[in-house]
């Protein structure tokens, strides 16, 4: 114990006599690290969770075929589907990223943009995330909105049209 005792001694004497050291290159690390976190813009993120009903949406697309596929196909599809080039001018126009000029039309360097910055994760039974980052809260909020806008109105679009193919 004795032996122990002397070896922590030892060490913490070694610690003490280098203190001024060691705090001097801590004080410097510290004063680099807050720098970059300072420095470091705003993120903000949306998110949405949504239930797709993905027999509903890719039933016509899927005709004909005996397989269902699996879940990451499906996300895939869905998102060939949302990200048609009139799909994400209507996002761009629902969130108000057109510019003020209503003649004008997005950029296509901003519709890639857009459709890259979207991103639609799918889980289990049908719950897909649908997300975007930006460095304006509000434009992060009102893209994740049209989004869901967009689908709501294709879903309700494909489900009216089903409908009536049952009636006749």
């Amino acid at each position: 114990m004795q032996q122990e005792l002397s070896e922590v001694y030892f060490y913490l004497k070694g610690t003490l006599k280098y203190k001024r050291v060691a705090m001097l290159f801590a004080l410097l690390v510290c004063t680099g690290a807050w720098s970059y976190v300072f420095l470091m813009e705003d993120k903000y993120e949306s998110k949405a969770k949504v239930h797709i009903d993905s027999a509903t949406v890719i039933r016509p697309l899927m005709r004909g075929m005996v397989i269902e596929p699996d879940v990451a196909s499906l996300i895939r599809i869905i998102q060939q589907l949302m990200f048609t080039r009139p799909n994400l001018e209507k996002i761009a126009e629902i969130a108000q990223l057109k510019p003020a000029n209503t003649n004008v039309s997005v950029n296509s360097s901003s519709i890639d943009e857009l459709k890259a910055g979207i991103v639609i994760s799918g889980g289990k039974s049908d719950i897909y995330d649908i997300a975007f980052s930006s460095n304006d809260p509000e434009k992060a909020k009102s893209v994740v909105q049209a989004v869901l806008t967009i689908f709501s109105e294709q879903t309700q679009g494909k489900a009216l049209a089903d409908a009536e193919i049952g009636r006749a």
